[in-house]
């Protein structure tokens, strides 16, 4: 049976030179597992089309402005204890390239505990390995090795505070620099994420509401981003609002 899933329009503003878009986002459910997602942006006149089902995806988007059309794919498949997962792009159309798949591996050692990613994409001919460790109750701590051929690596870590100020702490570092995370939960169905980009001295806090609407099963999610430039206070700030309708 067909039926509307989910309904999406999130608007952004460059304050400091008024420029604003808009994305529209329509979902709809064809079967069961099978998911059509439809979705516009305005005014860079794109447009998207995605099929989904449970193990694999199908997206095509139509760039008007730039008279672009890109088409991706992606399917993944659990081998023993490894789920792998390929995928594909074709950039403005050029069918040439095929096959030049992106190839990802996940292993967990452990049931909801560690995990190694391995990933070769063969278009960008760029390698991938990540190694991930927890520790602690429900994983209260956790510690990443990030290896990239192109852009070199980078050491993650985590810790869950669960307060509602301060739900988890993280930092990353790498060669582009580091970043320092705190996520909070300062009231029931809120949730927030602030992020301090030490290179640019960017500073983004990122929160999303689910408020309750009396029994029914129907969601609204709210969504706010902005993103400040602390090193130039004459750079306004970047603001993104969005609202999703869950059916």
């Amino acid at each position: 049976m067909v039926a509307l899933t989910a309904v999406e329009e999130k608007w952004t503003t460059r304050t400091a030179d008024g420029v604003s878009s808009r994305r529209d986002t329509a979902e709809v459910q064809l079967t069961e597992g099978l998911t059509l997602t439809v979705s516009s942006v305005q005014p860079d006149k794109a447009l998207s089309v995605k099929l989904a089902a449970k193990n694999w995806v199908v997206k095509h988007s139509v760039h008007e402005a730039s008279h672009r059309q890109d088409t991706r794919f992606k399917a993944r498949k659990l081998v023993k204890d490894c789920l792998v997962t390929v995928s594909q792009h074709i950039p403005d159309q050029k069918w040439f390239l095929l096959p030049t798949p992106a190839v990802k591996v996940v292993k967990k050692f452990r049931e909801g505990a560690d995990v190694l990613k391995a990933k070769y994409n063969f278009e960008r001919q760029q390698g991938k390995l990540t190694q991930t460790l927890y520790t602690g109750f429900d994983r209260q701590y956790k510690a990443s090795l990030h290896l990239d051929s192109v852009k070199g690596s980078s050491i993650a870590a985590r810790a869950k505070v669960k307060t509602r100020a301060v739900y988890s702490v993280a930092a990353a570092t790498s060669k582009q620099g580091s970043v320092l995370s705190c996520k909070s939960r300062p009231f029931d169905r809120c949730k927030t994420l602030t992020q301090l980009h030490l290179p640019q001295q960017l500073l983004t806090l990122t929160a999303t509401y689910i408020p309750k609407v009396g029994e029914t099963q129907n969601r609204t999610k709210l969504t706010l981003h902005a993103g400040f430039l602390l090193r130039d206070e004459k750079i306004k700030p970047t603001v993104s609002v969005g609202c999703k309708w869950l059916f």
